[in-house]
């Protein structure tokens, strides 16, 4: 090797680890250090720290979540109806789930009754997890009750989305302040 070698070793890490065995480097004194795996979402807060807990010196951080970017007043409005199309009803002093699997139910059920395959009285499992008996007139009941719920979702937020763009509605306290009151 030549005069400097240890000097060209520290300054040029990736040629000394492709053209270096193990035992040079550790006869140099010398160590490849593992990089920090940073899993995504996250990211590294302050500088790298050594650690050699297995005998492998590997970087480590303290690593936070990446921060999300604050939403958009139209991106806040559309969760919220989102939450709120999803959230639940009660229909008949019952829970009934609203989430996007359950509509689909609901409307085969319907379905079901358009075509004589329903039969009158079969069950529906509420969102308390009971099974109630529901003649068919009740189960459009329930159908038009969850329509109309997730309906009023979409209008609490078209009416929440001109209300950005007429500047009337300027924080996400207002838009929350409308969705609990019915978009009143």
């Amino acid at each position: 090797r030549w005069d400097g070698w240890l000097d060209e070793a520290r300054h040029n890490t990736l040629d000394v680890e492709r053209c270096w065995s193990p035992a040079e480097l550790e006869d140099a004194g010398l160590a490849v250090i593992q990089p920090a795996i940073i899993p995504p979402g996250k990211v590294p807060v302050g500088g790298p720290v050594l650690v050699d807990d297995d005998g492998v010196p590997r970087e480590s951080y303290q690593l936070e979540d990446v921060p999300q970017p604050e939403p958009s007043l139209a991106e806040y409005a559309a969760m919220r109806r989102w939450e709120a199309e999803v959230g639940g009803t009660t229909w008949s002093g019952w829970s009934v789930h609203t989430d996007r699997e359950s509509q689909g139910k609901i409307v085969a059920e319907v379905l079901a009754i358009e075509r004589g395959e329903r039969q009158d009285g079969d069950a529906w499992k509420f969102a308390d997890g009971e099974f109630r008996a529901l003649t068919n007139a009740d189960m459009e009941a329930l159908a038009l009750a969850v329509r109309t719920h997730i309906r009023d979702a979409f209008a609490i937020e078209a009416q929440v989305l001109a209300d950005i763009t007429a500047g009337a509605i300027t924080t996400t306290a207002q838009i929350d302040a409308a969705f609990a009151n019915g978009g009143s």
